[in-house]
């Protein structure tokens, strides 16, 4: 018997309302979900989603037509069949017989509340099962899919239809596993025996979750494109402050248009700050300022075109800041830094698009105008700060080096005329590796104090001296733990203070002070400042009430909010705080930024992608092996030893924008090298494995993964000893191949295909997922082996903030599980995969697992068996095999590896683009529209189709045209479990010309979409938010 679906099972996307009279959005009415055969019937009810009993609702129904073409109602128990039943239950009988599916609406009226209405399916008995809910005037999508499945035999499919984004069809077809009904319609598919039916698995729902392939790109590609944006956002400017004079400060903040806010504020004897003038000069990306007199100060910028903005500043006696003379021109910056020396001379540094440092020197004439002076480029930077001497011509920079990723420290001096001269550098012998943040402010003429963390490690404070001759020298250091972000300014000579945020965002404030013998130590306890998002500090200690200093903050609001602080021998105190209600933003980074990010550099300090990764593309450190390459899509070819660059990577890498990759412009090969290739021939190599202790010690990384036990049993199942004899070993279970691990495979290929080319690749979207997870420290989705996982996933975080809807590991949008579960199952959710073989004559077959890599030990070497012959472990850790796709490297979430439902992908085309690689324009004038936001376009057609084993999928939207007008803003996605059959075993087109062809699929889409008189189609209620 079928099981009908219930109210408290419409997901998410119901909403629920407590309003106490219906709205026909609040009811679903049950028993209309699935086929009635013609001659049966199925009873209604009306139950409503706000109300938790699923109590039927009193109303009444009502049926309108011919009752020998559209059936009629009877109250339940009865046996007078008429248009009309009052109660909570009517029964519905279709007519008695038919050749064809057939749709009949019933509509509801409840006692208390609007009418609403289903269209019920009706069909011929021992038809393909069909459940969920679709207006009737959508039937030929569901004429054309099911033609489809039983043409290809397929055992399961599922398709959603919306209207401007709102669901008029969602269904589940066919069966969860088996055959996809009793009735056998194609013989030439198969046997019984083949292809059993299986009543007890169940039938598909509307609900139930599907794999659908590379439509999945336009998913991952979407949750790049934000989570890069948003990442973007948290390292730009939020604010900038300076100490101007005795009682004066100046602020820099970004507002909501991006443009930059220059404030004048005043701060009395009392820490009391009054806001004086205010100037916005443009939208910028990175800004910087600095203190030239009491009433002059100069602030650059980067702005939207990546130019830099220069600005000389005077205060008039109002408070008011007034722009004297600017300056633009230069091009391609990527970061900005200023400071001062004596003689109004100004000190820019900047990083180039290509990395490069480059500093500049200019004068701020007394009449306001700036001049530029000289200039001097010279080594790769990641980041900069920079602090000029007190009283001094000399200007202290802290660089962080590209490829070392060390901190250096340049000093240069800046005669009378402003000619730049470095005269000291040194990266006191590699002291600060791999720092990931840091700061820098000048003590006195003589001494710096430098901030630097690497990760979430205690800071590291460091009071450094700088020589007669510029030579700088370690005197002393402290940590500071518990920061997450951190800024530091001078008190005096002997005291600093330093503003910081925990990773909740929780800001602090500490003073430190400097020993006789030159080590800084903690004052007193630190003292909460409220919420920190960002934030800047300045010395105000000529303010009026004695040593202190001010803090500005983007609040929890993202409000400017201003902190006066009083700062005693043993203490810090609280003074007064201000806002002024400024609001502070982000600057409003889009997917051109994303796009125009590069593959090889330092768009972010940490680069874009893991170290490992990076050094290799980057030319730093040579691949660990080579491979040719052969794109059998375009039939394009590549010898490693022939590759520019060899023996490092081939040097196109560093050419790569991300518009490359969301493009498929990136020249590299369809797919990486093999997970199965990788695994067999070349773990020692990607991992540098040179001995047995080696490949103990990676053993060893497996145990505190998986538990010593459980590789103990693994290692047995497989044959070997229980234990390791390092000097003279038997094997050894080693971790599985990871992300990084492939695209390490990929890194080592030449690019087969020319750059700027369209040539379509599986591993762009890996490359992308590699990316964002570097940059954000999140994983895409959840771990293999834990599907439930998903809470702080890249892929669950960007549904919840953009979609409004999570998942369970199991449901919406999330990655298939593709690791059994401690029974040894599949725990998905969603049809059985279907993948036909001719030498098994069947299409469920069984594969050895990738996933748990062991080998045995020989003539000094590991060997691993052919996981396309076996045996390897699963798992599990057991010696047999598994289903697919439990055989795969579970490293395919961005490219295909994703399960999904009806509604919340539906919603995600309503929104996002499901396709759209600009394949037809060549070069920098790329523009993949993929993965971003809709912004309500409906008259714009995108589609894209997905395959892999255990499915076949098209994503389509449509945005109408003179053929066909009534298709605009119709959204479909429709997938089958399989993407292969007897008649088809090599999938695609199946040979000749014949119509129901796998590729042929949106074909018949299209004619089903042009089919329907879209003015007469509504939006099934309870399926829509």
């Amino acid at each position: 018997m079928k099981r009908f679906i219930t109210a408290s099972s419409l997901l998410l996307l119901s909403a629920a309302c407590g309003a106490q009279s219906l709205d026909n959005r609040d009811l679903v009415i049950m028993g209309s979900d699935a086929v009635v055969p013609f001659g049966g019937s199925t009873v209604l009810s009306a139950e409503s989603l706000a109300d938790a009993s699923g109590a039927a609702i009193d109303g009444s129904w009502h049926l309108d037509g011919d009752p020998a073409k559209v059936g009629c109602l009877r109250a339940v128990g009865s046996s007078r069949c008429s248009s009309n039943v009052r109660g909570t239950r009517a029964e519905f009988l279709p007519p008695a017989a038919g050749s064809k599916l057939m749709s009949s609406r019933v509509e509801f009226v409840p006692v208390n509340g609007a009418k609403t209405a289903t269209d019920i399916k009706a069909g011929p008995p021992a038809g393909l099962p069909i459940n969920g809910w679709a207006d009737g005037d959508t039937l030929p999508f569901v004429d054309q899919f099911t033609t489809f499945m039983k043409a290809r035999c397929a055992g399961a499919g599922t398709i959603g239809v919306s209207k401007y984004g709102k669901v008029v069809l969602a269904l589940g077809i066919g069966m969860k596993d088996g055959r996809n009904a009793e009735t056998i319609y194609n013989p030439a598919c198969g046997s019984d025996a083949a292809d059993p039916f299986k009543p007890a698995a169940g039938e598909m729902q509307y609900n139930t979750p599907f794999m659908f392939g590379s439509v999945a790109k336009a998913t991952s590609f979407a949750t790049v494109r934000w989570a890069l944006k948003r990442e973007l956002g948290r390292n730009d400017i939020d604010v900038r402050l300076i100490n101007q004079s005795a009682n004066r400060l100046v602020s820099a903040t970004r507002v909501s248009t991006g443009a930059l806010r220059i404030d004048v504020w005043n701060i009395d004897a009392a820490g009391t700050f009054t806001r004086l003038g205010s100037h916005m000069p443009e939208t910028v990306k990175d800004y910087s300022l600095v203190r030239m007199g009491d009433t002059r100060f100069v602030v650059i910028t980067r702005d939207a075109d990546n130019k830099l903005g220069m600005y000389g500043y005077a205060i008039d006696t109002a408070g008011n800041p007034i722009v004297t003379d600017t300056i633009a021109g230069v091009t391609e910056v990527k970061q900005v830094q200023v400071t001062a020396v004596i003689n109004q001379r100004v000190v820019i540094g900047m990083r180039r698009s290509d990395d490069s440092l480059q500093v500049r020197s200019f004068k701020f004439e007394t009449n306001g105008s700036l001049t530029q002076l000289d200039s001097e480029t010279g080594g790769t930077a990641r980041d900069l700060r920079l602090a000029a001497l007190p009283g001094t011509s000399r200007v202290v920079g802290a660089v962080r080096l590209g490829s070392t990723d060390t901190i250096k420290f340049i000093v240069w001096d800046v005669d009378a005329a402003g000619q730049l001269s470095r005269i000291h550098e040194t990266d006191l012998d590699n002291l600060y590796l791999d720092t990931n943040r840091f700061d820098l402010a000048a003590l006195s003429s003589s001494r710096i104090v430098f901030g630097a963390q690497h990760g979430t490690q205690p800071v590291n404070l460091s009071v450094l001296s700088v020589g007669t001759g510029g030579a700088i020298a370690s005197v002393g250091g402290t940590f500071h733990a518990g920061a997450s972000d951190f800024r530091i300014d001078t008190l005096d000579a002997t005291h600093f203070a330093v503003a910081s945020k925990d990773a909740n965002d929780n800001g602090s404030v500490q003073q430190f002070a400097i020993g006789t013998q030159g080590f800084p130590y903690k004052v007193g306890a630190s003292v909460a400042g409220g919420k920190f998002v960002s934030m800047d500090v300045a010395n105000a200690s000529g303010a009026g009430w004695g040593a202190g200093f001010v803090t500005a903050a983007r609040d929890a609001n993202d409000v400017l909010r201003l902190t006066s602080w009083d700062v005693t021998a043993s203490s810090i105190a609280k003074l007064k705080l201000g806002t002024g209600a400024n609001p502070v933003k982000d600057y409003a980074w889009n997917d051109a930024d994303v796009e125009a990010l590069n593959l090889v550099g330092f768009d972010f300090p940490n680069a874009l992608l893991p170290a490992r990764l990076h050094d290799i593309v980057a030319g730093y450190k040579q691949p660990p092996l080579h491979f040719d390459a052969n794109d059998s899509r375009t039939d394009n070819s590549c010898v490693a030893t022939q590759a520019p660059g060899y023996p490092f990577a081939d040097a196109r890498f560093k050419t790569i924008a991300l518009r490359d990759f969301f493009s498929h412009h990136s020249g590299l090969n369809e797919g990486t090298v093999s997970a199965e290739s990788l695994y067999r021939n070349n773990i020692d190599e990607l991992r540098g494995l040179n001995n047995a202790l080696d490949w103990n010690a990676e053993q060893n990384r497996l145990i505190d993964q998986w538990g010593a036990q459980n590789v103990q049993n693994a290692r047995q199942a497989m044959g070997l000893s229980a234990t390791v004899n390092t000097s003279s070993p038997d094997g050894f279970v080693v971790p599985r191949l990871d992300l990084i691990d492939l695209l390490v495979g990929s890194a080592s290929m030449c690019l087969p295909n020319p750059q700027g080319t369209f040539a379509y690749s599986n591993t762009d979207p890996q490359w992308l997922r590699a990316i964002a997870e570097h940059v954000t420290g999140q994983a895409y989705t959840a771990p293999v082996g834990n599907p439930a996982a998903v809470e702080g996933t890249l892929l669950n975080d960007f549904t919840k903030s953009e979609l409004g809807f999570g998942s369970n590991g199991f449901d919406a949008i999330s990655a298939r599980p593709a690791a059994m579960d401690a029974q040894g199952n599949d725990p998905w959710k969603g049809a059985r995969p279907r993948a036909w073989q001719n030498a098994t004559q069947s299409n469920y077959n069984q594969y050895w697992d990738v996933k748990r890599p062991s080998c045995k030990w020989q003539n000094g070497k590991c060997v691993f068996n052919d996981p396309n012959v076996g045996p390897t472990l699963n798992w599990n850790g057991d010696k047999s095999l598994v289903d697919l796709p439990m055989n795969s490297s579970a490293e395919g979430a961005a490219t295909g590896g994703l399960q999904v439902q009806i509604l919340p992908q539906l919603k995600f085309m309503s929104k996002y683009w499901s396709g759209g690689y600009d394949s037809g324009t060549v070069g920098p004038g790329v523009d993949p529209s993929i993965g971003e936001a809709r912004n309500g376009v409906w008259t714009t057609s995108k589609s894209h189709d997905g395959s892999q084993g255990g499915a076949y999928a098209f994503a389509i939207q449509y945005g109408g045209n003179a053929s066909c007008p009534g298709s605009e803003g119709v959204d479909v996605i429709v997938a089958v479990n399989q993407n292969n059959d007897k008649l088809c075993p090599n999938g695609g087109s199946c040979g000749g010309s014949d119509p129901y062809a796998y590729n042929q699929l949106k074909a018949l889409m299209d004619q089903a979409v042009c089919a329907i008189d879209w003015t007469q189609v509504t939006p099934v209620p309870w399926l829509n938010d």
